[in-house]
């Protein structure tokens, strides 16, 4: 029977932290890392970011190992009322073509699902 959850009613940025929170004390070792690639900027920083190599659609999170045909797990967090943008689905898609594993979750207990099934 598929589990059913319930989208998270928070600001992502408080998914962000609590997804965060999990990996660091539950996978202290593995190498894993958050992309903030959203979130309002001004002119001048969003410029800035551009120039440094910041990319539009990057998931939330990259855990860089290896797991069975994978090799690695790109997770994106929404939250109630988000949505996935096109720019999102194109590197979704370019992450599956690399050979990544690539999730979307709209709450902490299905990141801790999808990371759980993806490192056991």
């Amino acid at each position: 029977m598929a589990k059913t959850y319930e989208k998270y009613e928070g600001k992502e940025d408080h998914l962000q932290t609590m997804t965060a929170n999990y990996l660091r004390l539950k996978y202290p070792s593995v190498l894993a890392f958050h992309t903030p690639n959203g979130g309002l900027r001004n002119k001048i920083v969003a410029a800035k970011l551009k120039r440094q190599g910041v990319r539009p659609g990057v998931p939330d999170w990259l855990i860089i190992k290896q797991s069975g045909v994978y090799c690695g797990l790109a997770i994106e967090l929404k939250v109630k009322g988000g949505a996935i943008n096109a720019n999102q689905k194109a590197r979704h898609l370019e992450f599956i073509a690399e050979g990544w594993d690539v999730a979307v979750v709209w709450s902490l207990d299905e990141f801790i699902d999808i990371l759980e099934d993806y490192l056991t």
